[in-house]
């Protein structure tokens, strides 16, 4: 009777264990490239392995605090980064000539078209909402979104080009290392050629 009732009351702590369990095993999943994370990591693999999750002091609760923590923290400073060059992207449109002349309807449907859209603030209130949110976009997605913004400013603008100058060509200047006076004379000479060949076939723009 003894051992029926032990059964039974490491049967609860188990079910009252392990919500946090499977939770620290999720945001650990998201956390798997963080070296700051890597402890809780090796904490939450000798849980498992040692069988320690019925302990009668809670192992689970200060990993699971961690992993939170570090991924909040992580996942707020990828979004003032990407407000960042969010705002930085939208100043140098506002300051591109072309962009200047094209209709403010054109431009909305321009930045839709090219996905360039202001960042919304994450939900990471709860360490729910905080797993949910990175289930939709993870670390690496947030930061590819960043990295993209740049490209997008282009085909923003090479977009409001072609439609205020339909035959509007792009010319990319060709990037290179100069090291003497021949060399940026030369290089001069190439991109300025490329740059009058091209306008023999109509409006040429500068990417």
């Amino acid at each position: 009777e003894q051992s029926i009732a032990e059964w039974k009351k490491r049967q609860e702590l188990a079910e009252k264990r392990k919500p946090g369990w499977d939770m620290a095993v999720r945001l650990a999943a998201h956390a798997a490239g963080m070296d700051a994370a890597k402890p809780q990591q090796e904490q939450l693999d000798a849980i498992r392995d040692q069988r320690l999750l019925l302990e009668s002091s809670d192992p689970v609760s200060p990993v699971l605090k961690a992993l939170a923590d570090l991924l909040r923290n992580a996942v707020n400073e990828l979004h003032v980064r990407h407000q960042d060059a969010y705002d930085k992207a939208m100043q140098e449109l506002a300051a591109h000539g072309t962009w200047a002349k094209l209709p403010e309807a054109d431009r909305k449907t321009v930045l839709n078209d090219v996905g360039l859209r202001a960042p919304v603030a994450p939900n990471v209130s709860t360490d729910q909402a905080l797993v949910n949110h990175l289930d939709v976009r993870s670390l690496d997605a947030a930061l590819a979104e960043i990295d993209a913004i740049s490209g997008r400013v282009s085909q923003a603008i090479q977009r409001a080009a072609k439609q205020l100058e339909p035959k509007v060509q792009m010319v990319t200047i060709e990037r290179a290392t100069l090291r003497t006076e021949a060399d940026v004379d030369k290089w001069v000479e190439k991109q300025k050629k490329r740059v009058l060949d091209a306008l023999k076939q109509g409006p040429v723009l500068i990417d």
